[in-house]
């Protein structure tokens, strides 16, 4: 049984797809996650053996950013 990624380590590496990957963390779809990727816009991935990978703690630290943009564009 995999860990939620809510209790995973912090330098666990997320898969693209899935519940337990990126997308499910941050609530896009994997085609959001590709669009992102390729305008440059969304978290920083790795590629580890051909394969796009996010690490928990750059996911982490693109949603704060996120919310702090939110937080101080006025309203």
């Amino acid at each position: 049984m995999s860990t939620p990624p809510t209790q995973a380590p912090a330098g666990q590496m997320f898969p693209t797809k899935g519940p337990n990957g990126a997308e499910g963390y941050l609530g896009v779809a994997e085609g959001t996650l590709r669009r992102w990727r390729h305008e440059g816009i969304g978290p920083r991935s790795v590629k580890l053996h051909g394969l796009v990978r996010y690490p928990r703690a750059e996911l982490d630290r693109w949603l704060q950013e996120q919310i702090d943009q939110q937080w101080s564009t006025p309203a």
